[in-house]
């Protein structure tokens, strides 16, 4: 087992790891293209290969998602309705005449500095609408810290 720990204290966990032989599979006619030895771990589809761009990519994705759990403990905490969230969006509903007062909360929970993320950038984009929809990216909506 590989465990990484993130900078907001919680464990990226590799079961299974291990360096080993693995087969490269042509997509298309499932033959072996050539065995690598190297670093894996076992998924459900099977063995996936380790290397420095999925260790990066995970450890950005499981960042990000730290990020995006605080904020949504931060919304709810507050007693804001927060109805849906994917991988770098949450959804909130409210009243229409509450929609500036949900928009500055969600900035505020997005945005705020976390001990373990000082120095990160952070920027989000928001819409109001009646209906689900992404929200555009215009300058104007864009808040940045």
């Amino acid at each position: 087992m590989l465990i990484c720990i993130l900078p907001s204290g919680r464990p990226l966990i590799y079961p299974s790891c291990r360096m080993r032989d693995f087969d490269v599979v042509d997509k298309k006619t499932k033959q072996v293209i050539e065995t690598r030895h190297g670093l894996t771990f076992r998924r459900a589809r099977g063995m996936i290969a380790l290397y420095g761009g999925r260790f990066a990519e995970n450890i950005t994705q499981a960042a990000a998602a730290d990020l995006l759990r605080e904020a949504i403990v931060w919304l709810i905490d507050r007693g804001y309705r927060v109805t849906s969230h994917s991988h770098d969006e949450i959804v909130v509903e409210c009243e229409k005449k509450d929609v500036p007062e949900v928009k500055a909360a969600m900035a505020e929970a997005m945005l705020h500095a976390r001990d373990w993320a000082k120095g990160l950038p952070l920027a989000v984009d928001m819409s109001s609408n009646w209906y689900y929809t992404a929200a555009k990216s215009r300058e104007e909506q864009k808040v940045f810290v």
